[in-house]
């Protein structure tokens, strides 16, 4: 390490440890505007003190953005950090923030503390002593004098004492839409926003997408695998908008659309790996019911959240059964980061190091919703034959606080708060029922902001802010006011994720082609520049799209579901083999699966792979009317990329089969190159990426 980063490592460490001179300070701040690696070593050092001291850390994950790649939570950090500072903006506000490091407010004396003189940061915390007695965080402490714990009037109010305090509330301001407004209104205000980007950019968009383009793309973002060939239009250049409201239409209310949702939201809330004593099958089994049903997404929010039964008949409970431990540390920080959109875990060992206004006391008295509630085995049947011992999640009714540690060491009490409403210690009401009506509540409309932010991810392959979980008010969006109107819609339509999407699909801008163009290039924000989203953003495939999108391909060239073990269960297994799981509380993995050398090995070389190819390729044979070579290769072709084969791929394919024709004779050359083709097409990038 050199001289300079070295320097930069002991005062950072000061800073977390909270010994940091005011001068060392000014020091920190000014490598941090001049070095961009010792922003990098900063966030690498927060990340790696969270996960050392409460064993959760950040999580950034585009997940199927619902994104599927994972970084591991320091690379996670960095990134983003790298990301943002690509925004001229953001420099100026990071640098702003770095700077700002030595008027950081310190911490109060500890010689005028006492036990119910209230904190003054205003965040509803009492401070207890450090020399006293009654101080360990996990055993209760005697009650606390409340009377003595001043809420600021202007800031919080109790839960259930009347409308939210207004200092919380966004100024009222005129809808954008109108009651019963239609869905078309909607699509026409995004492209009304995308446009004005561009023109203000000076950049062109992408002009409109094939039929077969579009066709694929939809299928893959909304079913989650390549379409059959029936569902393929009859020309690519039919491009007619009312066949592609159709096929929305269609793919939204389709069992496949409600079974990659249950997929995705699965892996979100308890991740790929198998956890001993989550029901994971009962979990996918609520999710699956709720998409189907097109249930209101707040709905489902709030039973995740205030779930309570047996772990096995009452599917809502494995989200939360999976994050108890450690305080409930994990149950805080994934809560937040998937409905919220907020990187709590930020502050869970001091302030916000971005966002100055948000305290440590903010991530605990959130903490606090989750404290009361706890697992409690249950007595498994006689006979049966499930492998997951089932489990009961319930909440405990009892008065209290909850206690957690400043950087320096010392107690402090919090109240279960959000949003600027806070549950009394005395209160009989469950907290994480009262937590769910909050969240419904919400003058922000965080729960709602949060899924417009990550369907739109979902759709264009990056989202309106850098993360799609961390949408802190540090963040940068790039479209504020679309973003804000998406929310405000999503809220009126109570929630109907299946609108969103139509909203979504039916915009002239998702209906861009993803191909690039002179005019537009300098809008990539894989890069690090704000997305302008001239055209959707290609991005890789998820492992379980790939599965099923192979199974789709060889399905529809066998014309019969192949002899291969193409079930659930194998499914499982092979998408495993991407999977790096850390162990750590918030089900952290790696996806090893961005065309490197473990996924060409497992696509290339899986024997699973090659002998439904083969058979499939045999079967084609078989079945197909014609077996001319122009008509089997553009069969192949789509089947497994949704277009016709190029000129080029045609003369590879007859090269090919009159070369191994001279050695073996036409009928022996004929499947093997038939093979060959379909391997490679299944090999390829253009296969592999939604574009």
């Amino acid at each position: 390490m050199s001289d300079h980063l070295d320097n930069a490592s002991k005062l950072i460490s000061r800073h977390i440890d909270g010994v940091i001179t005011p001068d060392e300070q000014n020091q920190l701040a000014i490598l941090m505007k001049s070095d961009s690696e010792v922003i990098d070593l900063y966030v690498h050092l927060l990340t790696l003190h969270g996960q050392l001291t409460w064993g959760a850390s950040v999580d950034l994950s585009p997940e199927d953005s619902f994104a599927e790649t994972k970084p591991t939570r320091a690379a996670s950090a960095v990134k983003s950090v790298r990301l943002v500072a690509g925004f001229s903006v953001a420099v100026l506000l990071l640098a702003l923030a770095f700077a700002s490091l030595s008027n950081w407010p310190d911490e109060p004396d500890e010689n005028n503390v006492t036990e119910t003189v209230p904190h003054h940061d205003t965040e509803n915390s009492v401070i207890v002593p450090s020399d006293s007695s009654e101080k360990p965080p996990n055993s209760p402490l005697p009650p606390l004098n409340l009377d003595g714990l001043a809420l600021h009037p202007e800031s919080t109010q109790e839960y259930g004492s009347g409308s939210v305090a207004s200092t919380e509330s966004e100024p009222s301001r005129e809808a954008r839409f109108a009651e019963g407004f239609s869905d078309q209104e909607v699509a026409a205000f995004i492209d009304q926003q995308i446009n004005t980007m561009l023109l203000d950019n000076e950049v062109e968009p992408s002009p409109s997408a094939s039929a077969n383009e579009f066709t694929r793309r939809a299928w893959l973002t909304i079913a989650g695998r390549i379409p059959p060939v029936d569902a393929l239009p009859a020309s690519d250049s039919a491009q007619g908008y009312p066949s592609r409201t159709d096929l929305i239409a269609r793919l939204v209310s389709s069992s496949e659309r409600h079974q990659r949702l249950a997929d995705v939201w699965t892996r979100l809330l308890i991740g790929r790996s198998m956890r001993a004593g989550i029901d994971r099958a009962a979990l996918h089994r609520f999710l699956l019911d709720g998409f189907a049903e097109n249930r209101s997404w707040m709905t489902i929010v709030r039973e995740l959240v205030s779930a309570e039964g047996q772990s096995d008949k009452d599917g809502a409970t494995n989200f939360l059964l999976a994050h108890l431990d450690n305080q409930a540390t994990p149950a805080t920080a994934v809560t937040a980061r998937l409905f919220l959109g907020e990187q709590l875990q930020c502050v869970q060992c001091h302030n916000h190091p971005f966002a100055t206004e948000i305290h440590q006391t903010e991530y605990w008295a959130f903490n606090a919703f989750f404290q009361h509630a706890e697992r409690r085995p249950v007595q498994q049947m006689v006979g049966s034959t499930s492998d997951v011992r089932p489990v009961l999640l319930v909440d405990r009714i009892e008065p209290g606080m909850t206690y957690f540690e400043t950087r320096n060491g010392r107690q402090q009490a919090v109240l279960p708060r959000f949003s600027g409403r806070t549950i009394p210690a005395d209160s009989t009401i469950p907290r994480r029922r009262a937590l769910a009506d909050l969240l419904a509540e919400d003058p922000q409309q965080r729960v709602a902001r949060a899924m417009v932010n990550r369907v739109w991810a979902d759709f264009f392959g990056v989202g309106f802010t850098t993360a799609v979980d961390d949408m802190g008010p540090h963040a940068i969006v790039s479209h504020p006011e679309l973003l804000e109107a998406l929310t405000e819609a999503f809220v009126s339509s109570d929630y109907d994720l299946k609108r969103l999407q139509i909203w979504i699909a039916a915009s002239d801008a998702w209906q861009r082609s993803s191909r690039a163009t002179e005019q537009n290039t300098v809008d990539a924000p894989f890069d690090g520049t704000m997305p302008l989203f001239s055209r959707v953003y290609a991005r890789r495939m998820a492992p379980e799209q790939v599965y099923d999108s192979v199974h789709m391909a060889v399905h529809e060239l066998s014309a019969r579901t192949p002899a291969a073990r193409l079930d659930s269960e194998h499914r499982q297994r092979w998408v495993s083999q991407f999977a790096r799981p850390y162990g750590t509380d918030e089900n952290d993995e790696s996806v090893e699966f961005n065309g490197g050398v473990t996924q060409a090995m497992a696509l290339m070389n899986g024997p699973d792979l090659n002998d439904a190819v083969r058979q499939s390729s045999t079967a084609l044979l078989q079945e197909a009317h014609s077996t001319a070579p122009d008509d089997i290769l553009k069969q192949v072709s789509l089947a497994v990329l949704s277009r016709l084969p190029t000129r080029g791929e045609n003369e590879i394919f007859r090269r090919r089969l009159r070369q191994l024709s001279r050695m073996f004779g036409f009928q022996t050359a004929m499947p093997q190159v038939t093979e060959d083709m379909t391997w490679a097409y299944l090999n390829s990038s253009e296969f592999l990426l939604i574009h």
